[in-house]
């Protein structure tokens, strides 16, 4: 009975432990996009562990409306050298005629830890 009750206990305790999906740490985030020195109006951004320089973690992402982006709350990027992949376009993609401004661009960024704000600017060379 006693083996069982601690395997019982031990179970529980991994399992409430491991419940929080790897949030912990994670960094809330958001900016504006910029393309060419105006906001881009829509889009979207991704911020992949560049591991190449250690970076480690989850992934985060966001929309970019109205040249702004937030990643949602517990679903941003760890703190650390990234690369943030941007889609952007220049009206609403609400149709398959829309076409992007450019398209998977990345952009080499380090997320301090506390970091709320983080501007991006797309550089002018980004190709569709």
């Amino acid at each position: 009975m006693n083996l069982r009750f601690i395997s019982l206990s031990s179970a529980i305790f991994l399992l409430l432990v491991g419940c929080d999906g790897g949030n912990r740490g994670r960094v809330e985030l958001e900016g504006v996009v910029t393309h060419k020195g105006t906001p881009v109006a829509f889009g979207s951004i991704q911020f992949d562990p560049d591991t190449t320089k250690g970076g480690k973690g989850p992934q985060g992402s966001a929309d970019i409306v109205d040249g702004k982006y937030k990643t949602a709350s517990g679903m941003g990027p760890m703190p650390g050298p990234h690369v943030a992949r941007i889609t952007g376009y220049a009206s609403k993609p609400d149709s398959p005629d829309v076409r992007p401004l450019f398209s998977n661009v990345s952009v080499p960024v380090d997320i301090p830890s506390g970091t709320k704000t983080l501007p991006i600017t797309i550089p002018d060379s980004s190709k569709k």
